[in-house]
Formats: structure tokens, sequence, C-alpha cells
């Protein structure tokens, strides 16, 4: 059970860093394009 709740809480973790990186890439080639 604990074990279960911990390898949820990675993937979150994992999720919301992925998703942080891509937004992160994202604005960068945003701001490559507008200058």
């Amino acid at each position: 059970m604990l074990a279960l709740k911990q390898r949820g809480t990675e993937a979150q973790y994992l999720l919301a860093a992925r998703s942080k990186a891509i937004a992160a890439m994202f604005s960068i080639t945003r701001r490559i394009h507008t200058s």
C-alpha cells in the first residue's frame, strides 16, 4: 500500500518535471523566434 503510494507520487513528480521541461523548452524556442 505504502509502496504503491510512493510509486504514484514518483510518477507524478516525473510527469511534472517533464511538463516543466517541455514548457521551458517551448518558451526558449519562442523567445528565439521572436527576437
